[in-house]
């Protein structure tokens, strides 16, 4: 959790420097991606949970 935490405070940084330009559809692809990758990795993660929602800004 500590790895998806740091790349979505990453995220969050970058949108806030580059006047926002994480959008709708963004958001939902970067989150997929993150929950992939976290899976793959080994993190045990219920169906609907958004592991991401904790630190996102996004």
């Amino acid at each position: 959790m500590k790895a998806v935490e740091e790349i979505v405070v990453t995220f969050n940084e970058m949108n806030e420097d580059n006047g926002y330009f994480i959008e709708t559809m963004e958001r939902e692809e970067l989150a997929d991606f993150i929950d992939k990758a976290a899976r793959l990795a080994g993190l045990e993660i219920e169906e609907d949970q958004d592991i991401t929602e904790e630190w996102r800004e996004w």
